[in-house]
Parts: C-alpha cells; structure tokens; sequence
C-alpha cells in the first residue's frame, strides 16, 4: 500500500514538473534564439539522480560518517551514498531529460551531465571485496561515457560536464593533489571523443565557485593546477 501511494504520488509529481518544464521551455525561447538550457530540475539533488534509481539495493547511508559530505556556501550539507554492490552503473541517463525536452521544442539543447569524479567518492574507504577501486573507476568512466554519448546521439548541441567539485577539492587538499586526481579521471572520459571531432566540439566543463569569500583565490589556484592539462580547453565557469 507504501510503495501504491508512493507510485501515484511520484507519478502527480511528474506530471506537474514536465508541466512547468513545458512552460519555462515555452518563456525561454522567447528570450533565448539558440541554446534552450534543460537542466534536471526535478531532482532535489543533482549528484544523486544517476544513481537514486539503485537506492537502498546498492547504496547505504548507513555509515554516515563513511560517507562523502558536500558543505555549500550556505552552511547547508549534502551527503553521498557509499556503494555497498558491484558494479558501478547508472539507474538513470541524462538522454531521458533530452527526449523528454525534444517533445517541446526543436531549437537546440544543453544538457548538463555530472561528473565522473563527483560519483568517484560514493567508492568506501574500505574496498570492497572481489571489486577493486580500480574496477570501480573503469565502470564509472564507461557510464560517464555512455550517459554523454546517449545525450550526443539524441542530436543536444552542447553537453556540460558539472564540476563543481573543483573548489571543494582544493579546501581537501590545499596542495592541488586531489584535483589533478579528479581532472585525470574526467579526461579519461572526454579523450572518449577525441576521435570524433563534431562530438569533441560539443563538449564543455563547466566549473563554479559559489559565494565563496575565496573565490579569486580558487580562480588562480585553479588555473595554476589546470594550465597545462588538455582539460583546460573545456573549461566554462
């Protein structure tokens, strides 16, 4: 009976949301000629959607402290889950948000994809057993790949890799160690497309610093630890 009125709940929810989707779609494109921005506004928490589909059967916030917190500039935190089943995959793919934007407008679309090394910390501190950290990025980089590609053959100009991890990073691990780990892993999944160039050109990273007080600070230290990695040419802040 949970799960009934869950389901008739969730599905009022989607029909609201598309909606509205339908209407800022409709009121954008009258200030917008080019790019309509479709961003997955129906989920509460963007680094979650890939993967809430696979909550509770193959992620646990069980072990709170275990787990991966966010602290935005507002005070206010976002934990992720940590992966308690291999492998590694998505529940869900940005291409569902594209096909569904397509049946409102045939102008051109961004979409916005998460990225890889945002969902490289769901992995525990602790291995887990018969499934390397190793296994667990080969995975990741292939779903990263493939939920791009989908976006890329359902015809989007532009798709943005979110990295807004980039700052957090930084307050880590001041000596820049961690980011170039986490650029790394997300050049693993754009040198994917290196071979094909009309694809290649449609890729982007887009980067924010919030309303951080150290903003201009993170923008040089950034720069210092980007400046010689292909990376850098994606870059959009």
């Amino acid at each position: 009976m949970f799960k009934s009125r869950s389901l008739r709940k969730r599905n009022i929810f989607s029909n609201i949301f598309y909606d509205h989707v339908q209407v800022c779609i409709y009121h954008t494109l009258v200030y917008i000629d080019l790019i309509n921005y479709f961003s997955e506004k129906m989920n509460e928490f963007f680094l979650l959607f890939r993967i809430a589909p696979l909550y509770p059967s193959s992620y646990s916030f069980d072990d709170i402290i275990d787990c991966f917190t966010i602290t935005f500039s507002d005070g206010h935190q976002r934990s992720l889950p940590r992966l308690i089943k291999a492998p590694f995959q998505y529940g869900k793919y940005a291409v569902d948000y594209v096909r569904r934007a397509q049946q409102y407008t045939h102008r051109t679309i961004k979409q916005a994809v998460i990225s890889p090394s945002a969902l490289s910390n769901v992995y525990p501190r602790a291995t887990i057993i018969g499934y390397s950290r190793e296994q667990f990025l080969d995975d990741l980089v292939n779903e990263s790949e493939k939920d791009i590609r989908l976006c890329l053959e359902a015809g989007v100009d532009k798709v943005q890799m979110d990295f807004t991890e980039a700052r957090l990073s930084l307050k880590i691990d001041p000596t820049g160690q961690l980011l170039k780990n986490f650029i790394q892993l997300n050049n693993r999944v754009l040198d994917r497309f290196r071979h094909n160039p009309e694809y290649y050109s449609k890729l982007g990273v887009h980067i924010c610093p919030g309303n951080s007080k150290e903003k201009k600070k993170f923008f040089f230290m950034f720069f210092l630890h980007r400046r010689r990695s292909r990376f850098s040419s994606f870059i959009k802040c």
